[in-house]
């Protein structure tokens, strides 16, 4: 979890500079590992991140170097167009006794995108990986996950989420940026130690008008004719640090990170335009899992010492901490619980009620109906601190080893200036389907 929410009272206040700028409303986030961001998904980095615990997936067995697949999806949400869109998904891997390269590139039609020509075309990942005894090295465009909870994750910092697509299959790997990297490991008995840098940073932009994340007070704000500008992009490198620890029982993480919060950050406004930006802050993190018979126990606390806050009158740096609680369990009748616990708390007096949250996510699902063939998933996160909420219902059904469809329901609820209300309008119904070629 990323710490992305909606700040109610900083609605409100924005409310009287929109209210000269004959606007109605706005709404802010915070950003991964602190920050404020302007109109972005709330708490989770995007509100299916907490289905990743029960995320089922084809078991695809076979020895091919290459492999492609064919995704389509259909949605319909209460007050949008029909969205259609086709994907094709390719990759290449080339093993050998020490070494190991990977590419994979999409091409994709959205049939929706009214702004371009609805076409796109790019490389996924890209990545060398050697090793030579107890040392590691990769280098190239890749995805890496830090930290050890499941579903909301409070140090999944490297690669920050993909807001453009979303609901690209519902589940958070899936939604995650690529980012170009060079990590270097060493790794003795029980241990870890890994060194990560990113030449250029990867930051989460604003969504467009054609993303189901576009939300009423972006709508808002574009009716009002008030522009965000990006007054100052991010441009410096990053730097990552993890050492690890593992037995049988438990497993420690700690963490370092130097870089960019993801989300832009609201520097200022005046009645012509919202200037926003990036700001680089620090974060220290712990990460605890123990494994116990049929459950795990999962504890993950980030503490930004210099996190990054901003709204109309400019941005100020503050202390914050976002921690979370989590637990899994598999019953012997086949099905797998999640449960999760966060919370987050900043140290800035009479403003702290602004940016703190609290809340419960739970994700249950059975995945061995109907002989194996069919999977029900739902999983809800309650925002309690805002009276928000989100609920997903999905259906896999997995024709054979090659096709697999799914269907999922998706409900927002809450006030307009609440972490998931702001999505309420976005409410959807969505058909996929994904076929191996």
């Amino acid at each position: 979890m990323n710490g992305r929410k909606s700040l109610g009272p900083l609605v409100l206040a924005m409310a009287l500079l929109t209210a000269l700028c004959a606007m109605t409303g706005v709404a802010l986030a915070d950003g991964r590992g602190g920050g404020v961001e302007l109109a972005l998904p709330p708490a989770q980095d995007d509100p299916l991140a907490q289905l990743d615990a029960t995320e089922v997936l084809a078991d695809m067995q076979d020895n091919k170097p290459w492999r492609a697949c064919l995704l389509g999806r259909w949605q319909q949400t209460r007050d949008r167009a029909i969205s259609l869109q086709p994907r094709l998904e390719g990759s290449y891997e080339k093993r050998a006794e020490n070494w190991q390269f990977w590419a994979s590139a999409y091409l994709q039609y959205e049939a929706a995108d009214v702004s371009e020509d609805g076409w796109r075309a790019d490389i996924d990942q890209l990545y060398w990986q050697a090793q030579h005894r107890q040392l590691a090295m990769t280098l190239g465009k890749r995805v890496v996950t830090w930290g050890s909870a499941d579903g909301l994750r409070a140090l999944d910092l490297l690669n920050p989420v993909d807001l453009s697509n979303p609901l690209k299959e519902g589940s958070r790997s899936s939604n995650k940026k690529a980012v170009w990297m060079a990590q270097a490991a060493w790794q003795p008995e029980h241990w870890m130690f890994e060194v990560s840098f990113l030449p250029e940073p990867a930051v989460t932009s604003l969504p467009g008008d054609t993303s189901p994340w576009f939300t009423f007070f972006q709508e808002q704000l574009a009716q009002g004719g008030l522009p965000a500008r990006i007054e100052d992009p991010a441009h410096d490198p990053e730097l990552g640090l993890r050492v690890c620890h593992f037995s049988h029982w438990l497993d420690l993480e700690l963490i370092y990170f130097h870089g960019y919060q993801d989300s832009p950050l609201m520097l200022g406004a005046d009645q012509s335009e919202i200037r926003i930006g990036y700001r680089k802050s620090d974060v220290l993190g712990l990460a605890v899992q123990s494994a116990m018979h049929q459950s795990t126990w999962r504890w993950e606390l980030n503490y930004g010492p210099n996190y990054v806050i901003g709204d109309a009158s400019g941005v100020e740096r503050t202390a914050r901490v976002l921690s979370l609680l989590g637990w899994d369990y598999r019953f012997n009748n086949g099905v797998s619980l999640n449960l999760q616990g966060y919370g987050q708390y900043l140290d800035q007096g009479a403003r702290a009620d602004d940016f703190g949250d609290y809340g419960l996510s739970a994700a249950l699902a059975k995945d061995d109906l109907w002989g194996g063939d069919l999977a029900l998933t739902y999983g809800v996160v309650w925002q309690i601190s805002d009276a928000s909420s989100f609920h997903q219902l999905t259906a896999t059904w997995f024709y054979s080893d090659q096709l697999q469809l799914k269907a999922s329901i998706n409900v927002f609820t809450g006030p307009h200036d609440s972490t998931y209300g702001q999505y309420a309008d976005d409410s959807l119904l969505m058909f996929s389907f994904k076929h191996e070629l």
